[in-house]
C-alpha cells in the first residue's frame, strides 16, 4: 500500500507540474513537450510496476507448470483405478503436451506481444497518430486471438483424445468380457 500512496503521490505531482508549465508557456510547441515531458515521466513511473506485474505472471504460470506436473499423476492414477486405464494414460500425455505448449506460448508470445501493446500505449499518448491507435488495437486482438485459438486447439484436442481413449477402454471391456465369459462356466445357467 505505501508503494501504491507513493505511485499516487508522484502521479499528482507530475500532473500538477505539467498543469503549471503548459498554463505559464503561451508558445503550444512548448505545450506539446510539457505534455510529452510528462507521459515520458509516467511512463518511467509505472514501467518498474508493470515489469513487475509481468514478471509475476511469467512467475504464476510456471507455478501453474509446476503444480500440474505434480497433481496430474495423482487424478490419473485416481482415474485408471476407476477403470479408465487408457483414458487416463491418454488423458495424461495430452494434458501434460497440451499444458507445456499452451505455457510456452504464453511465455513466448502473449508476454512479447503485451509488451509491445503497452509501448503502442506509450508511443498513443506521446503522438496522437491514428495509425498508432490501430497497431495498438491490432495487437489487443493478436493477443486475444492467440490465446482464444490456442484455448480453442486445446479443448478440440483433449475431447478428441478423450473420446478414443474412452471407446478404447470400452471395447477392452467388452472383449474381457467376451473371454471370460467364453473361458469360465456360467454357475446356474
Amino acid at each position: 500500500i505505501k508503494a501504491n500512496i507513493q505511485s499516487l503521490f508522484s502521479l499528482i505531482i507530475i500532473s500538477l507540474l505539467c498543469a503549471v508549465c503548459g498554463i505559464l508557456c503561451a508558445d503550444k510547441k512548448t505545450a506539446d513537450y510539457i505534455n510529452i515531458a510528462g507521459v515520458c515521466a509516467v511512463a518511467a513511473l509505472f514501467l518498474n510496476s508493470v515489469d513487475g506485474m509481468v514478471e509475476q505472471t511469467v512467475t504464476a504460470l510456471g507455478q501453474i507448470n509446476t503444480y500440474s506436473r505434480a497433481a496430474f499423476p495423482a487424478v490419473f492414477a485416481a482415474a485408471a483405478a476407476g477403470g479408465a486405464i487408457t483414458a487416463a494414460s491418454a488423458r495424461y500425455a495430452a494434458v501434460s503436451l497440451g499444458l507445456d505448449v499452451i505455457m510456452n506460448i504464453a511465455q513466448n508470445t502473449v508476454i512479447p506481444l503485451m509488451y509491445c501493446y503497452l509501448a503502442f500505449a506509450l508511443c498513443r499518448g506521446l503522438f496522437e497518430n491514428p495509425m498508432i491507435k490501430a497497431l495498438q488495437h491490432f495487437v489487443k486482438w493478436l493477443n486475444g486471438l492467440v490465446m482464444s485459438g490456442v484455448i480453442l486447439a486445446f479443448s478440440a484436442y483433449m475431447s478428441i483424445v478423450g473420446a478414443v481413449s474412452s471407446s478404447a477402454d470400452a471395447l477392452a471391456v467388452k472383449t474381457a468380457r467376451t473371454v471370460i465369459s467364453n473361458f469360465l462356466p456360467v454357475v446356474g445357467g
